[in-house]
């Protein structure tokens, strides 16, 4: 499951469907969340693709675990801290989604083909 690579195009197609998916969902029950399994799924091929484990993506966990710890010792504005780990997992997402993999393969394998989009091919000389 958290194994390969996943390269930028399918990363955002991805995401994309996700979002759809949960704003889908959201109309039939105000209470939906995405599960940050489900979020995992998707950053950690993709900080694969990059050249790193996916571990990192338990820097964004352990931001979201300081702020509700912040959240229940101050016990002021929740929704100050709420608005600050979604801030945080956005600017996550779009990092991911901006930063290119690793050309050829690396520990995780090879990268998966894209579209070829702004690839040149070999001129015959």
């Amino acid at each position: 499951m958290f194994k390969g690579r996943l390269n930028r195009i399918q990363y955002w197609g991805c995401l994309l469907l996700l979002v759809a998916v949960y704003y889908g969902l959201r109309k039939i029950d105000n209470k939906t969340t995405v599960s940050e399994v489900i979020i995992a799924i998707l950053f950690i091929p993709r900080l694969h693709d990059m050249g790193r484990t996916g571990w990192w993506f338990m820097i964004l966990v352990g931001a979201e675990i300081i702020l509700g710890a912040l959240m229940i010792i101050t016990s002021s504005n929740p929704e100050l801290y709420v608005s600050l780990i979604g801030l945080a997992f956005i600017l996550f997402a779009l990092v991911l989604g901006v930063w290119p993999g690793q050309r050829g393969a690396n520990r995780f394998g090879e990268p998966r083909p894209g579209l070829g989009i702004g690839k040149r091919k070999p001129s015959a000389s």
